[in-house]
């Protein structure tokens, strides 16, 4: 599965040097100002450097997966430093799930620039407008809290539907039983709905939508219980 918006045009076919140019720029952007490119060697190596962290470029035609992401990782915490990864052609649900656990900032870059797809790499983005001095709005913040603050007891009512219905759909009726696998198909779709609300930017317009939309669904599957 790929994680990328869809917004931003692939960066594919314009060659790895231009990929690695538009990461070192990103980094600057986030505040790492003598970022550079790395020297190149071998796969694994790294690709951008700059005081305080490390960076990873892919621009391949497929999602990065987790081996890569976890290489990076061990790399950043030998040299003591922060781990950044960008690819051309977003990432695998166990690399964005791992990432997710280790700190691992992961980025889409694209050809109009660069999106997190991790919590690591949001922060990047926040804490780097803090350094150059952009500004993240009131209302945004607004929004961020609020999506912070309900996503943890959305994913705990998911999992109390989800463990209603794997009991009737083990010892309910023939009818209950179906009614529980239907609760069960919708319940996985919602997952994955959250799943990605996790990875974008918590003050995105639309997050609170789709909240809320999620929260429909959720007490439509209770409904079939």
């Amino acid at each position: 599965m790929r994680y990328n918006s869809g917004v931003m045009y692939r960066v594919s076919n314009l060659g790895w040097q231009w990929a690695e140019e538009r990461a070192v720029a990103h980094l600057r952007e986030l505040g790492f100002s003598d970022a550079r490119q790395g020297v190149r060697g071998a796969d694994g190596g790294v690709d951008a450097i700059g005081t305080g962290v490390i960076a990873q470029v892919k621009d391949w035609a497929r999602p990065v997966g987790e081996p890569p992401v976890r290489d990076l990782h061990g790399t950043a915490m030998a040299a003591g430093t922060r781990g950044v990864f960008y690819s051309s052609a977003g990432y695998t649900r166990q690399a964005v799930e791992w990432a997710g656990r280790n700190g691992v900032a992961l980025f889409v870059l694209g050809f109009d620039g660069a999106e997190p797809v991790s919590q690591a790499a949001h922060a990047l983005v926040l804490n780097g407008s803090r350094r150059t001095g952009r500004r993240v709005g009131f209302f945004a913040e607004q929004r961020r809290a609020q999506v912070e603050k309900r996503l943890p007891d959305l994913r705990n009512e998911i999992d109390d539907v989800s463990a209603r219905a794997t009991l009737q759909a083990a010892t309910g009726s023939t009818r209950k039983r179906r009614r529980a696998e239907d609760a069960l198909r919708t319940l996985r779709e919602v997952r994955r709905i959250v799943h990605r609300i996790e990875g974008l930017d918590p003050t995105a317009k639309g997050l609170d939508r789709a909240i809320r939309d999620v929260q429909a669904a959720v007490r439509k599957a209770r409904g079939m219980l």
